[in-house]
């Protein structure tokens, strides 16, 4: 079979242009909605389709999309399509041209790309997702972003109906209390290795419902402010013991680990810091925070992230710290990136010295290398020692970032 892409130089063109296609090809659709105000006489050619807001202002739908109107000229041929890539710019049009789409849709679709700087219309969305688990190819993929916001159900769908995914970045709103469910157990998912969540609402709720024996890579971020129909009343506390659980029933080894913008107690971050199935096996860790400051990341966190040799004279400033501490007690020992944002509550001088004690290894010592470290404190706070001593040792070798925020 034959594969046509489709490249039109100007957004106009009719019905009558459909006769120069070939019945039996696929499709690569590529168009590219561009603001009209930002067009350029030396834009090149790689732009296919390019397209130019002429929408008439006395049009009786203001709400019209220039692209939804040239999408229309190809619905009729969707069992074709196999590649489909939009790009909307205009910022007044809402819809997409998706619902147009018949509601059985059955197509050869290999990728589907689609880029929107305003929210896409629920309507136009609820049709993308139905449209796009419905794709028997599509079962195949292994990388799946999307950003727009979805519920929980659609987010375990995708998780569900797509058994090769190793890669997802998704955007969830969670329930906020208990709510009736089916009894089912959790979904088991064997391939995935990386999962990327900006939630609101209980994370509780998710991680009863996952078991992820493959995961390596975890970011969980709270989305405060993007979701109206949740109040800041309404945002959970970060769920230990269900988290806990979670890592327990997947038997997974956590690589990277990411939390941003998360209600967590001191206590609750050392405990994860420590746990087995992460300490163990950690390379990269981040955990971010600019606006609620749950200040989780305290003395004893980074005191236990502090590589203490075998039989040092420990002659520095920690009081509660034996003269003699084993190498093993040091968590995290296979960390090669750290980032440490806005969660730290220590007297000055802490973060320096666990940066230091990674920075600085002793040869042949079994803790690995710091390679890189980006450290942000509030500028409330004195810290004075720790950027003194982390502009130092970032001229002995560069990888330290430091920041007042």
């Amino acid at each position: 079979m034959d594969s046509s892409s489709i490249s039109i130089r100007e957004g106009r063109y009719t019905q009558a242009t459909n006769c120069h296609w070939p019945v039996a090809a696929s499709w690569t659709i590529s168009i590219e909605e561009r603001d009209p105000f930002l067009r350029s006489s030396r834009t090149g050619i790689d732009y296919t389709l390019p397209t130019i807001l002429t929408a008439e202002p006395e049009s009786e739908d203001p709400t019209d999309s220039v692209v939804s109107s040239m999408l229309e000229v190809f619905i009729p041929h969707h069992s074709r399509w196999q590649k489909v890539h939009i790009r909307y710019k205009d910022a007044w049009s809402e819809k997409t041209g998706f619902t147009s789409l018949p509601k059985d849709t059955l197509f050869p679709l290999l990728e589907l790309y689609l880029e929107k700087s305003y929210w896409l219309e629920q309507d136009d969305m609820d049709c993308i997702t139905s449209t796009m688990l419905s794709a028997p190819r599509l079962h195949s993929l292994t990388h799946f972003w999307l950003s727009h916001i979805i519920s929980m159900t659609e987010g375990l769908r995708i998780i569900t109906f797509y058994p090769q995914l190793t890669s997802l970045e998704l955007t969830l709103i969670l329930p906020v209390q208990v709510t009736t469910t089916n009894g089912s157990g959790p979904i088991v998912h064997n391939n995935l290795q990386r999962l990327h969540l900006s939630t609101a609402g209980d994370l509780g709720f998710l991680f009863d419902k996952l078991t992820l024996p493959a995961l390596e890579d975890l970011s969980l971020s709270e989305v405060h402010g993007a979701f109206p129909n949740i109040t800041p009343a309404h945002i959970s506390h970060w769920p230990q013991s269900q988290f806990l659980v979670f890592l327990l029933h997947s038997v997974c080894t956590v690589k990277h680990l990411i939390i941003q913008e998360c209600d967590i107690s001191a206590e609750e971050m050392l405990e994860c810091l420590a746990h087995p199935q992460i300490s163990t096996w950690l390379d990269s860790l981040s955990i971010t925070e600019e606006h609620q400051r749950h200040l989780c990341v305290t003395e004893e966190a980074l005191r236990r992230l502090t590589c203490i040799t075998f039989g040092e004279k420990v002659l520095h400033s920690w009081d509660d710290l034996p003269a003699e501490e084993t190498i093993t007690e040091t968590l995290s020992p296979n960390l090669s990136t750290i980032k440490l944002w806005g969660y730290i509550s220590a007297q000055d001088g802490r973060v320096a010295d666990m940066v230091e004690s990674r920075w600085l290894l002793a040869e042949n010592c079994p803790i690995k290398q710091l390679k890189m470290a980006v450290i942000g404190l509030f500028a409330d706070a004195c810290h004075t020692d720790d950027w003194a001593r982390l502009q130092a040792l970032n001229r002995k070798r560069f990888g330290i970032t430091y920041l007042q925020l």
